[in-house]
């Protein structure tokens, strides 16, 4: 049980720390016009990323409960 706690502690981890690398970076400070000119499709992507992931994350739990 311990390993798969690990597990989703670790990708919840990772995901903070890509949200700051790409927050910070010099890319995002310029902006971009083309993003803020379709925000529905940019929040409808990011709705189904946080799915899938929470998705993977309680069949990992629900696996590790079972076990």
């Amino acid at each position: 049980m311990q390993i798969y706690m690990t597990l989703i502690i670790l990708t919840a981890l990772a995901g903070l720390v890509g949200t700051l690398l790409v927050g910070f970076s010099r890319h995002n400070k310029v902006g971009d016009p083309n993003y803020d000119r379709k925000p529905l499709g940019n929040w409808g992507r990011l709705g189904v990323y946080y799915v899938l992931m929470i998705i993977v994350l309680f069949a990992i739990l629900f696996y590790a409960i079972a076990e």
